[in-house]
């Protein structure tokens, strides 16, 4: 029973020794090197870059700061949130745009009834003037009268 990983590594070394083979005579490595035979020097290079492959791949390429990792849930729910929010604002906004036009109707009719009450008050003005000239007459009239009806009283004393 042979690993799959096994076959790998010998496959990949069996092409290795066809592409060195294939190359001129004077560039083809000795039977060893420095003293040590190719085939764990090899093995052992394949495995560095495999594992700076994975050290490059766990270290550098997947950092992530935890606080940006949100999901596609939490900014749906935050966005109905704000549109949420949205939704009372315009709301409220529109509401009070209702109390400002209901206010500014109302002051328009307060200031219709007080020129309404500004006009009546200046014709009562008139009519009290009039009024309190009558009643000035009216007691020279009345004083001179009750003068009169005293000098007659007088007169009819004095005749009797």
């Amino acid at each position: 029973m042979t690993l799959p990983g096994s076959y790998l590594s010998k496959k990949l070394l069996e092409n290795f020794e066809e592409l060195v083979a294939t190359r001129p005579n004077d560039a083809q490595p000795g039977p060893d090197f420095f003293g040590l035979p190719w085939k764990p020097v090899l093995v052992t290079v394949f495995l560095g870059i495999v594992s700076f492959a994975i050290f490059f791949w766990r270290t550098i390429l997947v950092v992530k700061d935890r606080i940006y990792q949100v999901t596609e849930q939490q900014i749906s729910e935050k966005l109905k949130n704000i549109m949420k929010e949205n939704e009372e604002l315009v709301q409220n906004l529109s509401n009070h745009e209702q109390k400002i036009k209901e206010s500014k109707k109302h002051v328009q009719e307060t200031k219709k009834q007080n020129v309404i009450l500004s006009d009546e008050a200046i014709k009562y003005k008139g009519k009290i003037k009039l009024l309190e000239e009558t009643n000035e007459i009216l007691d020279d009239r009345a004083k001179s009268l009750h003068v009169m009806l005293e000098s007659e009283k007088r007169m009819s004393r004095i005749r009797t």
